[in-house]
Parts: structure tokens; sequence; C-alpha cells
């Protein structure tokens, strides 16, 4: 009776533990991503920014290409949304080659209702030097979903993405290594224009010779 006490007891107290951990556990991670500004799992069903395409991935500096993603807000209260963003990273890691391209949502747009979804335009003018990048394309919008936002302090401003790791290559044409084809071209156009011209000359004397 008494053995069967101490399992029953040592049972009772071992699951009280497990839940405390898993408790203790959850409210951990909540709060580094909160911390981190990173979106809670609650946060992360409410806005989802999603379809982030770019019009070209093979670029001329100096080019315009079209960005475009969609946000949706999924829960029950209005989303400010700032800007549209498309960053570019340089895929070797030098950082100094890096850019960000942003358009501001213009505020009689920046509403998104509930159940709403918006689907933003960013026209950009590629000034990256000639390299491949990584483009992250996302949405910084205002999470009024977080729970320790009160009815007077501002929502946070967070990044949504809508799409990772599109590889795109700049090229410049006006670069040294262009100009050097450039170059290089020309040249051989002279070189086949004397051939020509000597191969003409050599046809139009022996056709003069037949002649006689």
């Amino acid at each position: 009776m008494k053995k069967n006490l101490w399992i029953k007891t040592g049972t009772v107290v071992l699951f009280i533990l497990v839940l405390n951990v898993s408790v203790f556990s959850l409210s951990k991670a909540q709060t580094t991503n909160q911390e981190q500004g990173l979106p809670t799992l609650q946060q992360s069903y409410q806005i989802e920014a999603y379809n982030g395409k770019i019009s070209s991935t093979y670029i001329s500096r100096g080019d315009t290409v079209y960005i475009f993603a969609t946000i949706g807000n999924f829960g029950d209260q209005v989303v400010p949304v700032v800007s549209l963003n498309a960053n570019f990273t340089h895929i070797e890691g030098n950082s100094a080659l890096n850019e960000l391209y942003s358009v501001t949502i213009d505020y009689d747009h920046r509403d998104l209702e509930p159940g709403e979804t918006f689907t933003g335009t960013l026209m950009a003018e590629i000034t990256n030097p000639e390299a491949r990048y990584n483009v992250t394309i996302f949405f910084k919008a205002e999470d009024v979903y977080d729970p320790d936002t009160g009815p007077i302090g501002a929502a946070p401003a967070l990044d949504f993405n809508a799409a990772e790791d599109i590889e795109v290559h700049v090229v410049d044409y006006g670069g040294a290594s262009n100009v050097v084809i450039g170059i290089g071209l020309t040249i051989a156009g002279i070189v086949v224009a004397i051939v020509l011209f000597i191969l003409y000359g050599w046809l139009k004397e022996k056709l003069q010779k037949r002649k006689y």
C-alpha cells in the first residue's frame, strides 16, 4: 500500500515538472522572438507576405526592374503597411556591394483592413556593381498583433519576407572588360575588311588577265 502511494506521488511530481518545463520553454521562445524583433507564432499567422517576384534576374547595371509582392492581413485589426523593399546581398559576402531598394506606401493605401491583401510594386534602377546577388523581397509593416503593444504605444514595424534567395546577376556593359571586348571587335572588323579588300583586288586582277 505504502509502495503504491510513493509511485503515485512520484508520477504526479514528474508530471508537474514536465508541464513547468514545457511552459517555461514556450514562454522563453516567444520572449526571445520579441527581443530580436521576430514575429511570434501568433504574429506570423496574422500577417503574411508572399509571391515576391522580380521582373528579371539578369540585369544590366542602370536598367530599371519591377519588383512585386503581396501582403495579407488575416487578423481582426487594421495593419499599417510601411514599405516594400528588396535587399540585394552579394553572394560572396562583400557587404560593400550590398544595396537596399525601397518604396514607401502612400498614406491612402497604407492601412490594410482585416481580411484584405495588398500587392505592392517597387520600380528600381539597379546601381549595384557587376556581380551575383541574392535578393530578399519583404514588406515592413506595423505588427498591431504584438501582445506588448498598448493603446498608446506604436506597434513595432517588422520585416515580413515575401521571397528569399532569388539569385540575380548584374552585368555592367560600360565596364572596363566590355571596353576591351569592344576594342577587340573593332580591330577584328578592320582586319576582316583589309582581307576582303586584298581578296577583291586579287580577283579583279585575275579577271583582267583573262580578258587578254
